[in-house]
């Protein structure tokens, strides 16, 4: 928040001090959207501002075409300070983080801008990652192996091993013999 105070004064009139409060917020920013290719994706992203007009409120994101008449809609709402963003027929390229900006304008400076991020997530079949360095493991005969897979897609994959057409798991064998680790790697 920034707040200015100024002395007014006149020979006609008595000293009298003027203060004003530049406060900002963001209130509300949609959670992670997750939706189908040519499917519709929904964002919101409401402040509070004073000064609050339609420039106020900006979505963001390196490279993503905001002008694609028809497709990407952005709308400002006066009564619920909200801006509005519509992504149709979402492609695979749609996915990732969108950045609501909100500046009150009051100065040129980063302390009247307040940043604050959602992602749209679209879903993909997961796809195994063949390359030689996860196609093939090897190891001393009696010594451990470490086989590694790694997959892409959305929702997050879910991983199982199968060995001879049963389940792996951690607890296969008295739980003494396979170590089952899984990471997610979000980009």
């Amino acid at each position: 928040m920034t707040t200015t105070s100024e002395i007014v004064t006149s020979p006609a009139q008595p000293l009298r001090v003027i203060s004003t409060s530049f406060f900002f917020r963001i209130i509300e920013i949609s959670d992670t959207q997750l939706v189908s290719p040519n499917d519709t994706a929904h964002f919101v992203c409401s402040a509070d501002a004073n000064p609050i007009t339609a420039e106020t409120i900006k979505w963001k994101r390196d490279g993503f075409k905001f002008d694609e008449a028809g497709r990407v809609i952005v709308n400002y709402s006066n009564s619920t300070r909200t801006s509005y963003l519509q992504i149709r027929r979402v492609t695979a390229e749609d996915a990732g983080a969108f950045e609501c900006v909100v500046d009150n304008g009051v100065t040129d400076d980063d302390m009247t801008v307040i940043k604050n991020v959602t992602f749209l997530l679209v879903r993909t079949k997961p796809k195994i990652d063949a390359s030689p360095a996860y196609a093939k493991a090897a190891s001393d005969k009696g010594k451990a192996a470490t086989l590694k897979c790694r997959a892409k897609g959305a929702p997050a994959a879910e991983f199982k091993w199968h060995r001879n057409g049963d389940v792996i798991t951690a607890e296969s064998d008295g739980g003494n013999k396979y170590e089952i680790e899984s990471t997610m790697i979000v980009r």
